[in-house]
Protein backbone atom coordinates (compact mmCIF):
# COMPACT_ATOMS: atom_id res chain seq x y z
CA UNK A 1 0.00 0.00 0.00
CA UNK A 2 1.11 3.33 -0.93
CA UNK A 3 2.57 5.19 2.22
CA UNK A 4 1.32 8.71 0.53
CA UNK A 5 0.02 9.59 -2.78
CA UNK A 6 -0.26 13.35 -4.62
CA UNK A 7 -2.89 12.92 -7.48
CA UNK A 8 -3.71 16.15 -9.62
CA UNK A 9 -2.77 18.83 -7.01
CA UNK A 10 -3.03 22.14 -7.74
CA UNK A 11 -2.76 25.31 -5.48
CA UNK A 12 -2.54 28.63 -5.75
CA UNK A 13 -1.88 31.76 -3.34
CA UNK A 14 -4.28 34.94 -5.46
CA UNK A 15 -2.58 34.66 -9.17
CA UNK A 16 0.14 32.70 -8.64
CA UNK A 17 -0.43 29.09 -10.11
CA UNK A 18 2.28 27.80 -6.87
CA UNK A 19 1.57 23.67 -7.79
CA UNK A 20 0.25 22.73 -11.53
CA UNK A 21 -1.74 19.25 -11.45
CA UNK A 22 1.29 17.24 -9.42
CA UNK A 23 0.73 13.19 -9.09
CA UNK A 24 3.31 10.97 -7.81
CA UNK A 25 3.03 8.03 -5.04
CA UNK A 26 5.71 7.29 -2.40
CA UNK A 27 6.28 4.47 -0.46
CA UNK A 28 6.98 3.28 3.16
CA UNK A 29 10.23 4.00 4.03
CA UNK A 30 11.25 5.38 0.42
CA UNK A 31 12.82 8.80 0.89
CA UNK A 32 12.04 11.25 -2.04
CA UNK A 33 13.84 14.75 -2.71
CA UNK A 34 11.45 17.45 -3.70
CA UNK A 35 14.79 19.30 -6.03
CA UNK A 36 14.22 22.64 -7.48
CA UNK A 37 14.87 26.35 -7.21
CA UNK A 38 13.18 28.29 -4.91
CA UNK A 39 9.33 29.45 -5.55
CA UNK A 40 8.80 26.03 -8.10
CA UNK A 41 6.34 24.59 -5.48
CA UNK A 42 7.86 22.38 -2.99
CA UNK A 43 7.03 23.71 0.85
CA UNK A 44 4.07 24.04 -1.06
CA UNK A 45 3.37 20.54 -1.39
CA UNK A 46 4.43 19.24 2.09
CA UNK A 47 2.08 22.38 3.70
CA UNK A 48 -0.57 20.74 1.91
CA UNK A 49 0.53 17.36 2.94
CA UNK A 50 0.95 17.93 6.19
CA UNK A 51 -2.73 20.27 6.56
CA UNK A 52 -1.55 23.30 6.92
CA UNK A 53 -3.08 24.50 3.64
CA UNK A 54 -6.14 24.02 2.23
CA UNK A 55 -6.25 21.83 -0.66
CA UNK A 56 -7.72 23.53 -3.86
CA UNK A 57 -7.41 20.82 -6.54
CA UNK A 58 -6.91 16.95 -6.32
CA UNK A 59 -6.62 14.35 -3.44
CA UNK A 60 -3.43 13.19 -1.06
CA UNK A 61 -3.76 10.00 0.73
CA UNK A 62 -1.53 8.73 3.17
CA UNK A 63 -1.25 4.90 4.40
CA UNK A 64 -4.36 4.56 1.22
CA UNK A 65 -6.48 6.72 3.22
CA UNK A 66 -7.58 10.26 1.94
CA UNK A 67 -7.00 13.07 4.11
CA UNK A 68 -7.29 16.08 1.99
CA UNK A 69 -9.63 16.05 -1.67
CA UNK A 70 -11.13 19.04 -3.42
CA UNK A 71 -14.65 19.84 -3.00
CA UNK A 72 -17.72 18.08 -0.18
CA UNK A 73 -14.81 15.71 0.86
CA UNK A 74 -13.99 16.28 4.65
CA UNK A 75 -10.28 17.42 5.23
CA UNK A 76 -8.60 15.39 8.06
CA UNK A 77 -6.99 17.78 10.65
CA UNK A 78 -3.05 17.92 10.61
CA UNK A 79 -2.74 16.28 14.04
CA UNK A 80 -4.77 13.12 12.61
CA UNK A 81 -2.83 12.73 9.55
CA UNK A 82 0.25 10.64 11.06
CA UNK A 83 2.83 12.91 9.77
CA UNK A 84 5.94 14.50 11.32
CA UNK A 85 6.66 18.04 9.99
CA UNK A 86 10.47 19.52 10.15
CA UNK A 87 10.96 23.38 9.27
CA UNK A 88 14.48 24.74 7.99
CA UNK A 89 14.62 27.19 11.35
CA UNK A 90 13.20 23.89 13.40
CA UNK A 91 10.35 25.46 15.36
CA UNK A 92 10.93 24.20 18.82
CA UNK A 93 9.01 26.24 21.45
CA UNK A 94 11.31 27.99 23.45
CA UNK A 95 9.86 27.94 26.66
CA UNK A 96 9.87 24.21 27.00
CA UNK A 97 13.05 22.55 27.85
CA UNK A 98 14.47 19.24 24.86
CA UNK A 99 12.46 16.49 26.97
CA UNK A 100 9.42 18.99 26.91
CA UNK A 101 10.10 19.62 23.31
CA UNK A 102 9.75 15.75 22.30
CA UNK A 103 7.08 14.99 24.98
CA UNK A 104 4.83 16.88 22.87
CA UNK A 105 2.09 15.43 20.97
CA UNK A 106 2.97 12.48 22.60
CA UNK A 107 -0.28 10.01 23.51
CA UNK A 108 -0.51 9.07 27.24
CA UNK A 109 -0.68 10.34 30.38
CA UNK A 110 2.67 13.22 31.22
CA UNK A 111 4.76 10.56 32.89
CA UNK A 112 4.93 8.53 30.42
CA UNK A 113 5.54 10.48 27.33
CA UNK A 114 8.82 11.92 29.38
CA UNK A 115 9.72 8.88 30.14
CA UNK A 116 9.35 7.45 26.38
CA UNK A 117 11.23 11.11 25.44
CA UNK A 118 13.87 10.42 28.07
CA UNK A 119 14.58 6.83 26.50
CA UNK A 120 14.35 8.57 22.87
CA UNK A 121 17.57 11.02 24.08
CA UNK A 122 19.13 7.91 25.86
CA UNK A 123 19.41 6.17 22.40
CA UNK A 124 21.34 8.83 21.26
CA UNK A 125 23.78 9.25 23.75
CA UNK A 126 21.69 13.83 24.18
CA UNK A 127 20.85 12.91 27.94
CA UNK A 128 22.70 15.92 28.90
CA UNK A 129 20.17 18.34 26.57
CA UNK A 130 17.51 17.09 28.63
CA UNK A 131 16.62 20.14 30.29
CA UNK A 132 18.44 22.52 28.10
CA UNK A 133 15.96 24.82 26.30
CA UNK A 134 16.01 25.51 22.62
CA UNK A 135 18.23 29.27 22.87
CA UNK A 136 21.60 27.11 24.96
CA UNK A 137 21.88 24.51 21.81
CA UNK A 138 23.61 24.61 19.02
CA UNK A 139 21.82 25.12 15.43
CA UNK A 140 22.98 20.67 15.37
CA UNK A 141 21.34 20.30 18.26
CA UNK A 142 18.12 22.24 17.51
CA UNK A 143 18.15 20.21 14.09
CA UNK A 144 18.56 16.38 16.21
CA UNK A 145 16.01 17.67 18.77
CA UNK A 146 13.49 19.10 16.02
CA UNK A 147 13.52 15.82 14.11
CA UNK A 148 13.18 13.59 17.84
CA UNK A 149 10.54 15.54 18.28
CA UNK A 150 8.49 14.95 15.02
CA UNK A 151 9.52 11.40 15.08
CA UNK A 152 8.53 10.61 18.79
CA UNK A 153 5.02 10.32 18.02
CA UNK A 154 5.96 7.38 14.98
CA UNK A 155 4.38 9.20 12.12
CA UNK A 156 3.66 7.42 8.21
CA UNK A 157 4.92 10.18 7.09
CA UNK A 158 7.87 12.77 7.58
CA UNK A 159 8.29 15.52 5.77
CA UNK A 160 11.56 18.19 5.84
CA UNK A 161 11.77 21.18 4.70
CA UNK A 162 15.22 22.28 4.19
CA UNK A 163 16.05 21.02 7.17
CA UNK A 164 20.04 21.11 7.13
CA UNK A 165 20.19 24.70 5.29
CA UNK A 166 21.35 26.58 7.93
CA UNK A 167 23.76 24.13 9.34
CA UNK A 168 27.86 25.16 7.95
CA UNK A 169 29.33 22.54 5.89
CA UNK A 170 30.98 20.18 8.10
CA UNK A 171 28.06 19.92 10.70
CA UNK A 172 25.67 19.50 7.77
CA UNK A 173 27.06 16.48 6.43
CA UNK A 174 27.21 15.11 10.00
CA UNK A 175 23.73 16.05 10.52
CA UNK A 176 22.25 14.73 7.66
CA UNK A 177 23.41 11.13 8.11
CA UNK A 178 22.01 11.09 10.84
CA UNK A 179 19.19 11.63 10.18
CA UNK A 180 18.67 9.69 7.83
CA UNK A 181 19.86 6.66 9.74
CA UNK A 182 16.78 7.71 11.82
CA UNK A 183 14.29 7.58 9.27
CA UNK A 184 15.81 4.60 7.56
CA UNK A 185 14.97 3.01 11.03
CA UNK A 186 11.85 4.38 11.46
CA UNK A 187 9.96 2.72 8.01
CA UNK A 188 8.23 6.20 7.13
CA UNK A 189 7.81 8.14 4.03
CA UNK A 190 10.32 10.72 4.19
CA UNK A 191 9.37 13.75 1.62
CA UNK A 192 12.72 16.23 1.57
CA UNK A 193 12.42 19.63 -0.15
CA UNK A 194 16.06 20.93 -1.04
CA UNK A 195 17.75 23.11 -3.79
CA UNK A 196 20.91 21.14 -3.53
CA UNK A 197 21.49 18.64 -6.11
CA UNK A 198 24.11 16.83 -4.36
CA UNK A 199 21.93 16.75 -1.19
CA UNK A 200 19.27 15.00 -2.81
CA UNK A 201 21.97 12.46 -4.74
CA UNK A 202 23.04 11.50 -1.08
CA UNK A 203 19.64 11.24 0.20
CA UNK A 204 16.89 9.99 -2.05
CA UNK A 205 15.89 6.66 -3.64
CA UNK A 206 13.81 8.99 -5.76
CA UNK A 207 14.24 12.38 -7.03
CA UNK A 208 11.19 14.88 -8.16
CA UNK A 209 12.68 17.35 -10.00
CA UNK A 210 10.00 20.72 -10.20
CA UNK A 211 9.85 23.77 -12.35
CA UNK A 212 7.22 26.62 -12.14
CA UNK A 213 4.92 24.40 -9.58
CA UNK A 214 5.04 21.44 -12.23
CA UNK A 215 7.54 18.12 -11.91
CA UNK A 216 9.79 17.57 -14.73
CA UNK A 217 11.13 14.60 -13.61
CA UNK A 218 10.89 11.73 -11.36
CA UNK A 219 13.10 9.24 -11.33
CA UNK A 220 15.97 7.83 -9.34
CA UNK A 221 19.11 10.03 -8.43
CA UNK A 222 21.43 8.04 -11.08
CA UNK A 223 18.73 8.24 -14.00
CA UNK A 224 18.03 11.91 -12.95
CA UNK A 225 21.70 13.07 -13.19
CA UNK A 226 22.88 10.32 -16.62
CA UNK A 227 19.77 11.33 -18.39
CA UNK A 228 18.34 14.41 -17.15
CA UNK A 229 15.01 15.58 -18.45
CA UNK A 230 15.98 18.78 -19.83
CA UNK A 231 18.52 21.91 -19.99
CA UNK A 232 17.16 22.84 -16.61
CA UNK A 233 17.28 19.85 -15.18
CA UNK A 234 20.87 18.79 -16.67
CA UNK A 235 22.22 22.54 -14.96
CA UNK A 236 20.99 21.79 -11.36
CA UNK A 237 23.86 19.22 -11.15
CA UNK A 238 26.57 21.97 -11.56
CA UNK A 239 27.95 23.96 -14.46
CA UNK A 240 27.61 23.38 -18.21
CA UNK A 241 28.95 24.65 -21.54
CA UNK A 242 25.64 25.43 -23.60
CA UNK A 243 25.20 26.30 -27.13
CA UNK A 244 22.88 26.24 -29.64
CA UNK A 245 22.74 25.09 -33.08
CA UNK A 246 21.24 23.33 -36.33
CA UNK A 247 21.42 19.37 -36.06
CA UNK A 248 22.75 18.42 -39.80
CA UNK A 249 23.72 15.15 -40.84
CA UNK A 250 23.21 13.66 -37.21
CA UNK A 251 25.30 16.34 -35.38
CA UNK A 252 25.33 19.79 -34.50
CA UNK A 253 28.55 22.04 -34.30
CA UNK A 254 29.68 23.25 -31.39
CA UNK A 255 33.15 25.17 -30.13
CA UNK A 256 33.98 21.74 -28.63
CA UNK A 257 33.74 19.86 -31.60
CA UNK A 258 31.03 18.42 -33.59
CA UNK A 259 27.85 16.36 -30.89
CA UNK A 260 26.00 13.51 -32.15
CA UNK A 261 22.34 14.31 -32.68
CA UNK A 262 18.78 11.70 -32.01
CA UNK A 263 17.49 11.43 -35.50
CA UNK A 264 14.28 12.37 -34.82
CA UNK A 265 15.76 15.86 -34.38
CA UNK A 266 17.72 16.44 -37.61
CA UNK A 267 17.23 20.02 -39.13
CA UNK A 268 15.94 21.27 -35.63
CA UNK A 269 17.33 23.93 -33.31
CA UNK A 270 18.62 22.46 -30.06
CA UNK A 271 20.42 22.88 -27.22
CA UNK A 272 24.02 21.34 -26.85
CA UNK A 273 25.20 20.88 -23.08
CA UNK A 274 28.28 19.86 -21.56
CA UNK A 275 29.14 19.53 -17.76
CA UNK A 276 32.22 20.92 -16.89
CA UNK A 277 33.16 17.74 -14.65
CA UNK A 278 32.87 16.34 -18.61
CA UNK A 279 35.86 18.36 -20.52
CA UNK A 280 38.97 16.60 -20.02
CA UNK A 281 42.03 18.41 -21.23
CA UNK A 282 45.02 16.16 -22.36
CA UNK A 283 47.99 16.87 -23.77
CA UNK A 284 48.10 18.53 -27.48
CA UNK A 285 49.01 15.46 -29.21
CA UNK A 286 45.70 13.81 -28.12
CA UNK A 287 44.32 16.73 -30.87
CA UNK A 288 44.79 14.49 -34.07
CA UNK A 289 42.77 11.72 -32.25
CA UNK A 290 39.29 14.37 -32.05
CA UNK A 291 40.19 16.61 -29.47
CA UNK A 292 39.91 20.15 -29.85
CA UNK A 293 43.04 22.72 -29.66
CA UNK A 294 42.53 25.31 -27.04
CA UNK A 295 44.68 28.03 -24.97
CA UNK A 296 44.33 28.27 -20.84
CA UNK A 297 42.92 31.56 -19.94
CA UNK A 298 42.76 31.01 -16.38
CA UNK A 299 43.20 28.19 -13.85
CA UNK A 300 41.88 28.60 -10.04
CA UNK A 301 42.93 26.05 -7.86
CA UNK A 302 39.94 24.88 -5.03
CA UNK A 303 41.80 22.08 -3.19
CA UNK A 304 39.24 19.34 -4.59
CA UNK A 305 38.66 20.66 -7.94
CA UNK A 306 40.50 22.77 -10.31
CA UNK A 307 38.60 25.36 -12.26
CA UNK A 308 39.73 26.34 -15.70
CA UNK A 309 38.57 28.66 -18.66
CA UNK A 310 40.00 27.61 -21.99
CA UNK A 311 39.35 29.00 -25.36
CA UNK A 312 39.19 27.07 -28.61
CA UNK A 313 42.14 27.47 -31.03
CA UNK A 314 40.36 25.94 -34.21
CA UNK A 315 36.55 26.22 -34.02
CA UNK A 316 34.63 26.68 -37.31
CA UNK A 317 32.88 29.89 -38.34
CA UNK A 318 29.87 28.13 -37.77
CA UNK A 319 30.73 26.53 -34.13
CA UNK A 320 32.23 29.76 -33.19
CA UNK A 321 28.78 31.59 -34.16
CA UNK A 322 27.01 29.33 -31.84
CA UNK A 323 28.97 30.32 -29.42
CA UNK A 324 29.22 34.23 -29.18
CA UNK A 325 28.32 35.77 -32.37
CA UNK A 326 31.83 34.95 -34.10
CA UNK A 327 33.92 35.14 -31.03
CA UNK A 328 34.94 31.83 -29.66
CA UNK A 329 33.28 31.39 -26.23
CA UNK A 330 35.22 30.36 -23.14
CA UNK A 331 34.49 26.81 -21.85
CA UNK A 332 34.20 26.04 -18.52
CA UNK A 333 35.97 22.70 -16.87
CA UNK A 334 36.30 21.23 -13.66
CA UNK A 335 39.09 19.22 -13.04
CA UNK A 336 39.85 16.91 -10.47
CA UNK A 337 42.75 17.46 -7.57
CA UNK A 338 45.21 20.31 -8.26
CA UNK A 339 45.55 19.75 -11.63
CA UNK A 340 48.99 20.82 -13.28
CA UNK A 341 48.07 23.13 -15.73
CA UNK A 342 49.20 27.23 -15.65
CA UNK A 343 47.40 30.06 -17.52
CA UNK A 344 48.89 29.85 -21.78
CA UNK A 345 49.03 26.07 -22.20
CA UNK A 346 48.30 25.02 -25.45
CA UNK A 347 46.24 22.18 -24.55
CA UNK A 348 44.14 19.28 -26.19
CA UNK A 349 39.99 19.54 -25.28
CA UNK A 350 37.55 16.28 -25.12
CA UNK A 351 34.40 16.02 -23.82
CA UNK A 352 33.00 13.32 -22.11
CA UNK A 353 30.01 11.63 -24.16
CA UNK A 354 27.85 10.63 -20.90
CA UNK A 355 28.29 14.37 -19.53
CA UNK A 356 26.95 15.61 -23.39
CA UNK A 357 23.70 15.99 -23.64
CA UNK A 358 21.33 17.58 -26.33
CA UNK A 359 17.91 18.58 -26.00
CA UNK A 360 15.44 20.32 -28.53
CA UNK A 361 15.11 24.43 -28.26
CA UNK A 362 11.43 24.71 -26.54
CA UNK A 363 9.63 26.86 -28.55
CA UNK A 364 8.50 30.09 -26.08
Amino acid sequence: MPGLTFDGVSHRYGSVLAVDGVSFTADPGETICLLGPSGCGKSTLLRLAAGLEGIQAGSIAIGGRTVAAAGAHPQAPPEARGVGLVFQDYALFPHLTVVENIRYGLSGGRGEGEARARRILADLGMTDLAGRYPHALSGGQQQRVALLRALAPKPRVMLLDEPFSTLDEHLRHEVRMETMSLLAGSGAVTVLVTHDAEEAMLLADRIVVMKEGRIVQDASPDEVYAHPADLFTARLFGPVNRYEGTVRGGSVPTPLGPVAAPRALESKRVNVAVRADGIELRELSSARAGGVRVRVRSVRRLGVWTLVLVTPRNATREAAGAAQNGEPASIQARLPGMAPIARGDELALHARPEHTFVFPVREG
